[in-house]
C-alpha cells in the first residue's frame, strides 16, 4: 500500500511538472485533435494558455477588428501580400461582412520564432491571420480565409 502512494505521488509530480513545463513554453496548453474542421487540420477545441504572451493576439485583434469595421485596404497595406493578392483579400473579406455582421473570435494559435500564426473561427470558416515581429512590433504579415 505504501509503495502504490508513492508511485502515486511521483505520477502527480511528474504530471505538474510537465504541466508547468508546458506552460512555460507554449502558447497553447492542449489540443483535440480528433475533432477537426472539415477542410482544414484545425482542431475545433483547444485549451489557450492564461499565461501566453498576448502581444501578437493584441496586433492580430486590432487588424481583424479594423478588417470588420470596413478599413480592409489600411490594414493590409503594410501587409507582406502582393499587391493583387491585398485586392484579392479585401474583395472576399467585403463579400463575408456584406453578407451580414460577422465577429471573428481567437481559437488557435502556433508560434514559431518571429512568426505567430492567429486562428479566428465564425460558424465553421476560418480567418489564418500570419504575424510576425518586426523592430520588436508585431505586424500582419498575411491573411487567408479556409472556407
Amino acid at each position: 500500500m505504501k509503495r502504490t502512494k508513492k508511485t502515486l505521488w511521483t505520477c502527480l509530480g511528474i504530471a505538474a511538472a510537465l504541466l508547468v513545463v508546458r506552460l512555460a513554453t507554449s502558447p497553447v496548453v492542449f489540443r483535440v485533435p480528433f475533432f477537426t474542421q472539415e477542410h482544414s487540420d484545425q482542431p475545433r477545441f483547444v485549451l489557450l494558455n492564461p499565461f501566453r504572451s498576448r502581444a501578437p493576439e493584441e496586433a492580430g485583434n486590432r487588424a481583424v477588428r479594423s478588417i470588420e469595421a470596413g478599413h480592409c485596404k489600411e490594414v493590409v497595406e503594410s501587409s507582406d501580400m502582393e499587391p493583387a493578392r491585398k485586392k484579392y483579400t479585401c474583395g472576399w473579406l467585403a463579400d463575408v461582412f456584406v453578407r451580414g455582421a460577422v465577429r471573428w473570435d481567437l481559437r488557435n494559435r502556433t508560434d514559431s520564432g518571429d512568426r505567430c500564426t492567429l486562428y479566428y473561427w465564425n460558424d465553421g470558416t476560418i480567418l489564418e491571420v500570419w504575424m510576425r515581429k518586426v523592430e520588436g512590433k508585431w505586424k500582419l504579415s498575411r491573411i487567408y480565409m479556409i472556407d
